[in-house]
């Protein structure tokens, strides 16, 4: 997907030759108030969106999100576990 995006940026085309490339991608993908043309990085915006999922389905069980199939590798799983922090309160919200 981003050597198409880079391909049609470049030449219009959805092919690139080397050193077509006027600008490093990274500064590409800056926002606009960064001097970047404010591309999205999609890497990092597919990883946001995983761990969003992983999110919903711990804090919303009945929503949609819940109910997708677990679409994060183990990389992903085991940074969401390991930013939670749980704290068990009067335990009304524990389930068993």
């Amino acid at each position: 997907m981003v050597k198409i995006m880079r391909a049609f940026l470049w030449q219009g085309t959805d092919d690139v030759q080397s050193g077509k490339c006027l600008v490093a991608w990274s500064a590409v993908q800056r926002p606009l108030e960064l001097g970047g043309l404010g591309v999205p990085n999609i890497t990092l915006f597919g990883k946001a969106l995983r761990l969003q999922w992983l999110w919903q389905a711990r804090t919303e069980p009945d929503s949609t999100a819940a109910r997708l199939p677990d679409a994060t590798d183990k990389n992903m799983s085991d940074f969401f576990r390991a930013s939670l922090q749980t704290e068990l309160g009067d335990g009304s919200q524990i389930k068993f």
